[in-house]
């Protein structure tokens, strides 16, 4: 991912220019975090658990 994320990235930035790259990244940011929110609250819930074993 080293090698082939920088090589598609400077494709796209060729193919479809700075502006739109741009625009394609603040949506996918919102994208992620709508999905962020549509997260049940049962798997959003991380408060620790206690251990018994280390008492």
């Amino acid at each position: 991912m080293g090698v082939l994320g920088p090589g598609l990235a400077g494709i796209l930035a060729i193919w479809l220019g700075a502006r739109e790259i741009f625009f394609i990244d603040a949506a996918t940011f919102v994208i992620a975090g709508f999905l962020l929110l549509s997260l049940p609250k049962s798997l959003m819930d991380v408060t620790p658990k206690k251990d018994e074993s280390s008492v």
